[in-house]
């Protein structure tokens, strides 16, 4: 933990960027207007595929520009076509076609509804897109891939997948980690919310905007499993969990990622900066799981901009410096309140390599009387007695604007430090020992590091769980109680 003597070299460079897509609105490229043009894209089995093209209003015949994918089952056509009209239009200003097209089973899109998020069907089928894509008598030949969360996970799973016309992506607020890291079980976890329900109710939405109830549409839509049923067979690492998955070596295209702080998909990035041969670039800020442009947690920046500079060089060849700037801009936040409320986070922009360098690793340790020390103390047991409905509040995956953490902690075991005397700048992936014992066969156990402020307020930082039974290994968890 240490503070780094560049620290405030990414705000300068953030506002450097702002100038010159500011100057290159300027010169032309943001005034183009918008055509918009519906498609249906074939697949080998006859299923149709819907897509709403957005192509630059004055594309003159003969001109070849690339397409920006972004592939969802989240309805294009009424659920989110308000946020697809200001991203894709933006893009089609600025000499892109936007394609935004309804993954099988969803949506304005034929067939029956895919056996899973991610499944085989949907990246075969992925891939067809960024082929057809690259054939359009409007294309150079070159796509890229884009979106958030959704779009972001099947953004890096194409990338690995390698399709020819695919030349790079930007994925934001997502993860790889499909077991440890996604929605249904988080830290190994089993979790459900709205989201599940859902994404299996949808199955059985028939297309906007005639909603035809016809007995082939019903047949297809509501005779469909749900996907949760199929994932609390699940619930433990391996096969069904790493099948979408292959491995982050094989990804031989650029990769533009943005994650969020108060956002449960972000420990993808320091993997991907580690592990992926191609060039990454990523920004990580003070952002919930939104865009920066529009998230609850401020400061807000603009990412458009930065997005077409990105595919500009990649994509168009433009030589305009993107592959020469820092691997990583990082938002360090400073102490601030926790609730739901929007706020701007105080805090400083750092152009960061990874691993950072000048990091010292700095240990607490539990002591008694509920102390949290910098040196090892005496050893002391404390129990903690089992309130099933203490907890949920604390928040389902480490991020999203987490409220006050007391009510929680009133139901935990609490170590506190003593007052900092000076200021502490953490940077990285925090770990947790714990030397625990439960008398039950199941049990879970979850840890927070929090921010105490001088008026008692507790705003959560970061934090893990994890499942006891898969103390040793996710894949083949073991009951905490021999024989039980």
């Amino acid at each position: 933990m240490t503070h780094h003597r560049n620290g405030r070299l990414a705000s300068a460079l953030l506002a450097l960027l702002a100038l010159l897509a500011l100057l290159a609105g300027a010169a032309g490229a943001s005034d183009r207007g918008v055509r918009i043009v519906h498609a249906s894209i074939p697949m080998p089995d006859g299923v149709m595929l819907a897509a709403t093209l957005y192509l630059p209003g004055d594309l003159r015949r003969g001109e070849r520009v690339p397409a920006l994918l972004e592939y969802l089952p989240y309805r294009k056509d009424d659920d989110t076509a308000p946020g697809d009209y200001g991203n894709h239009a933006y893009f089609a200003r600025h000499g892109y076609v936007g394609a935004r097209v309804d993954i099988r089973g969803f949506g304005m899109s034929g067939g029956a509804p895919t056996t899973r998020e991610y499944s085989a069907q949907e990246q075969e089928d992925g891939e067809r897109v960024i082929a057809w894509l690259a054939r359009q008598p409007w294309s150079n030949g070159n796509v890229g891939m884009l979106g958030i969360s959704w779009g972001g996970f099947n953004s890096i799973q194409m990338a690995m997948r390698r399709p020819p016309a695919l030349k790079a992506i930007l994925a934001v607020e997502a993860t790889e980690a499909l077991f440890k890291e996604d929605v249904h079980y988080m830290d190994g976890i089993m979790h459900v919310d709205e989201f599940e329900v859902s994404m299996d109710l949808d199955q059985g939405r028939s297309a906007a905007p005639n909603f035809p109830l016809d007995e082939d549409t019903l047949a297809q839509r509501m005779d469909s499993t749900p996907w949760s049923l199929d994932y609390f067979r699940h619930q433990r690492d391996g096969a069904f969990w790493r099948a979408p998955i292959r491995r982050f070596e094989d990804i031989r295209i650029p990769c533009f990622l943005i994650g969020g702080l108060q956002d449960g998909y972000r420990d993808s990035i320091p993997r991907m900066l580690e592990r992926v041969p191609a060039v990454v670039r990523a920004w990580v800020g003070p952002w919930n799981h939104d865009y920066p442009n529009t998230s609850m947690y401020g400061p807000r920046i603009e990412w458009r901009d930065q997005a077409v500079r990105w595919f500009d060089h990649w994509l168009k060849g433009i030589d305009n410096g993107v592959e020469r700037e820092p691997r990583l801009v990082m938002y360090q936040q400073h102490s601030h309140p926790p609730g739901a409320a929007a706020q701007d986070v105080p805090g400083e922009w750092r152009a960061e390599s990874w691993p950072p360098q000048g990091l010292k690793p700095v240990t607490w340790f539990l002591a008694p009387n509920h102390q949290l020390t910098p040196a090892p103390a005496a050893a002391a047991i404390d129990h903690l007695r089992y309130v099933p409905s203490a907890g949920p509040e604390a928040g389902f995956w480490w991020g999203e604007l987490l409220p006050d953490q007391r009510p929680v902690d009133a139901f935990s075991l609490t170590y506190d430090s003593a007052p900092l005397d000076a200021e502490v700048s953490m940077l990285g992936l925090a770990h947790a020992r714990l030397i625990v014992a439960a008398d039950a066969p199941l049990a879970d156990w979850v840890v927070r590091l929090e921010d105490v402020a001088q008026d008692g307020s507790v705003t959560a930082i970061t934090g893990a769980g994890i499942a006891g039974a898969q103390r040793l290994s996710m894949e083949h968890p073991e009951p905490l109680v021999p024989g039980q």
